[in-house]
């Protein structure tokens, strides 16, 4: 497992975490974990999307942003991440992503 994606980091990271993947002999026990499991990094070779497209998921869309919202709001207002993270029916480490994610968009917001 790497905690990059193709999205939120330089691809030659995604290019050498998938290398790494590709002669690793667990990668299907890997990648059939990150397909139930994870929504963020690569597992198994695939990134966030990949895995989201080879479920048949919709890609993220108004709820998704709708969703978005909420938890800016809920990070605004100091929610505990344990809280959100029972909310959302996620890992805290999912929420603490997330709320890094927020974090990194704001402030690339406020410098445009």
């Amino acid at each position: 497992m790497f905690d990059v994606d193709d999205a939120t980091c330089a691809p030659e990271l995604a290019a050498r975490a998938r290398a790494v993947c590709a002669n690793c002999p667990l990668i299907r026990t890997c990648r059939d974990y990150a397909m139930a499991n994870e929504p963020f990094g690569i597992w198994g070779g695939l990134d966030a999307v990949e895995r989201l497209e080879l479920r048949g998921a919709p890609l993220p869309d108004v709820v998704a942003r709708q969703e978005s919202d909420e938890l800016r709001e809920l990070f605004r207002q100091g929610a505990v991440a344990r809280a959100v993270a029972r909310q959302y029916d996620v890992t805290i480490r999912t929420v603490q992503r997330w709320r890094s994610l927020d974090c990194e968009s704001t402030s690339m917001n406020d410098a445009a």
